[in-house]
């Protein structure tokens, strides 16, 4: 059975002119990051929903720091989208992960030490 979990992402800038978000996914692990840019920019987890790309990525201690570019020109859901962002009714997207390195937290649940992004 595969393994998923997921983390938020709060955007702190969005420029229209270039499609660009910048924010920070939150995570407790974000040094163990594993990711092959670009990484593509789901709507809903959806792979058939792509609406952009994670251009870059900076591991933190605070999380992971990343640039997106939505592709405002691939149509009315993706400009949608982006009316949300910048009128602030989509505040945070979420990332998706699938552990490759964890151990047990005492009291339950599992801490990831390795992980690679979707």
């Amino acid at each position: 059975m595969e393994q998923r979990a997921y983390s938020t992402f709060t955007v702190t800038k969005a420029d229209e002119a270039t499609g660009t978000i910048i924010g920070m996914a939150s995570t407790p692990e974000p040094r163990g990051a594993r990711y092959k840019l670009p990484v593509p920019l789901l709507l809903g987890h959806d792979h058939d929903q792509p609406i952009g790309a994670i251009a870059s990525a900076r591991v933190t201690a605070a999380g992971i720091e990343i640039v997106a570019k939505l592709t405002l020109s691939a149509g009315q859901r993706v400009r949608e989208v982006w009316e949300l962002v910048k009128a602030g009714s989509l505040r945070g997207l979420s990332i998706g992960f699938k552990p490759v390195k964890s151990e047990p937290i005492s009291g339950g649940g599992r801490r990831f030490i390795e992980w690679d992004l979707f």
